[in-house]
């Protein structure tokens, strides 16, 4: 047993001084002495025989309370939070005030908690869930991706590039004053059409043909954190090439939705585009209710709470980028921001995440939307298929009470669906 005191601070942190008793200090000293005893190896004595007083000069007494500290502290911070009753967040801050040869131990730990939270309004906040109508346009520009997913590309060596044929370029892009011979050469698939594509290149290209070299200078935007600049590039055509579409007939119908007419694709294509509406609308309702709920409700948030979310998102961020195979310069660029705007934007994602997180946990607890064993079973299924490896493993892999965490949210996420839309999903829709 040991005696607790609790002190309340700002940003969810509490100090808790604890004092443990004489004769539990003088336990984990005899365990330390005979654990140090036992390892020390000193000259004219078999190991772990040599006299206590002998060991105590040869590896100095502060040692032996150090093991002793070792012995103590972690137990006794443990049933000091039991008994207090909060919820660490956090690895505690320990400070040893009293710790003297024949009495008690009392140390002081300070630590962030799992903050006191006002869940606000999650009930019948009147969503209303519009999904986009399909206009037959649409599923003619569906149906024209669909020809070009089915498309294949031929070679026309013959021909110079223009309007409706893609060019296949070795390209070097260096700074204004850099050197193009040294530059790395990838290889890209242009269409002169494309708006994306700067002036300077299109013009550059139409009437080139195989084996034609191209150098002209291309204008980069500005961005908040560089300059607007000129680079130099330089392009060799490989091959020019165009792309035949499949016909729009019986036939085409068949290969791309399994159905015997076009009337039958429109009508697939428009319920395909439907379905997609209705799910985007669907996803769209999610999030502004979570957003909603988040913005009524309020928690002192822990510092340490927010800084592990950021510290995920940051090695998420990285782990992307190498997949990628993106520096973090050449993703700010492409971004148009600099560092210190990425840092912030990110923490105050990470904000945002940890109180969606306790709205969520609060709407499972008040609701009673704990996840069933069976519910876990399948997840953990799920996972270990994702995975690709057995169930065993998933378990190693991810602890129950995550995988129960994640199922209690996801629950939450559907039942405030339900109970905040008008016209609002059916059961199955809200589990998508």
């Amino acid at each position: 047993m040991v005696r607790v005191a609790v002190e309340r601070m700002e940003r969810s942190r509490v100090k808790l001084e604890v004092d443990v008793g004489v004769e539990e200090v003088e336990r984990a000293w005899q365990a330390a002495v005979k654990h140090v005893v036992g390892r020390t190896v000193i000259p004219g004595f078999r190991k772990g025989k040599a006299p206590l007083t002998l060991v105590e000069r040869h590896v100095g007494r502060a040692a032996l309370r150090e093991e002793t500290l070792d012995r103590l502290l972690p137990d006794a911070y443990n049933r000091a939070v039991e008994q207090a009753q909060v919820e660490p967040v956090g690895l505690p801050d320990v400070e040893v005030l009293d710790f003297e040869d024949g009495q008690g131990l009392r140390f002081a730990a300070t630590v962030d908690v799992r903050p006191e939270f006002r869940l606000g309004t999650y009930r019948g906040l009147g969503i209303e869930i519009a999904a986009t109508e399909i206009t037959p346009a649409m599923v003619e520009r569906e149906i024209e991706d669909w020809r070009d997913l089915h498309g294949h590309l031929e070679d026309r060596e013959q021909e110079a590039v223009r309007s409706g044929l893609l060019a296949l370029v070795a390209q070097r892009v260096v700074p204004a004053a850099g050197d193009l011979d040294r530059a790395e050469e990838k290889l890209r698939l242009v269409d002169v059409n494309s708006p994306e594509l700067p002036q300077a290149m299109k013009e550059a290209l139409v009437g080139a043909k195989v084996g034609d070299v191209r150098e002209f200078m291309v204008s980069l935007p500005a961005t908040e954190s560089e300059p607007s600049q000129e680079v130099r590039v330089r392009v060799q055509v490989k091959a020019v090439k165009e792309k035949i579409l499949p016909p729009l007939d019986a036939e085409f119908a068949r290969t791309a939705a399994n159905v015997a007419t076009l009337e039958e694709l429109t009508e697939t294509v428009k319920n395909k585009l439907s379905v997609a509406a209705r799910e985007e609308a669907i996803s769209r309702a999610r999030m502004s209710i979570v957003n909603q709920v988040v913005a009524g409700s309020s928690a002192d948030l822990p510092e340490s709470m927010i800084n592990r979310r950021y510290a995920d998102l940051q090695a998420k961020l990285m782990e992307d980028l190498r997949r990628f195979r993106m520096d973090l310069a050449e993703y700010l660029r492409v971004l148009g921001a600099d560092r210190e705007r990425l840092e912030s934007d990110m923490r105050e994602r990470a904000r945002r995440e940890v109180m969606c997180d306790l709205v969520l946990d609060a709407v499972a607890a008040a609701e009673d939307l704990a996840a069933t064993r069976e519910e876990q079973e399948s997840a953990y299924q799920a996972l270990a298929k994702s995975l690709g490896v057995g169930v065993e493993a998933a378990r190693k892999a991810v602890p129950s009470d995550s995988i129960a965490r994640t199922l209690n949210r996801d629950k939450a996420v559907d039942f405030l669906l339900r109970a905040n839309t008008i016209g609002g999903p059916t059961v199955e829709e809200a589990g998508t």
